[in-house]
C-alpha cells in the first residue's frame, strides 16, 4: 500500500499527508518501536531552519527536547 493510498483509507484523503523514511532501515526501526524498545528518535535543528519548518512544540506529537547531538543522556539513547 502507498502512502497515498493509507492515508486515504485512514482520513478519506481529506487534509495533506507527507511521508518519509524512517531511517535507513525502516522496517527493523519500526519492528523496534511495536516491541517497545524503541521510544524516542532525534533530528537535526539545523534542518528545521533550512527547510522553513517551526520547530515542534511542548504537546505537539513530536515534543522536543532540545540536547547536543554527542550528549544524549542514557535514558534518551536507551
Amino acid at each position: 500500500m502507498t502512502a497515498k493510498e493509507l492515508w486515504w483509507s485512514a482520513f478519506g484523503g481529506e487534509g495533506e499527508y507527507e511521508a518519509w523514511s524512517f531511517g535507513s532501515d525502516a522496517d527493523g526501526l519500526a519492528a523496534l518501536v511495536l516491541a517497545g524498545k524503541k521510544t524516542a528518535t532525534a533530528s537535526a535543528y539545523p534542518l528545521y531552519e533550512l527547510e522553513g519548518e517551526p520547530l515542534p512544540q511542548a504537546g505537539d506529537i513530536k515534543t522536543p527536547r532540545l540536547i547536543r547531538f554527542n550528549y544524549p543522556s542514557a535514558d534518551f539513547a536507551a
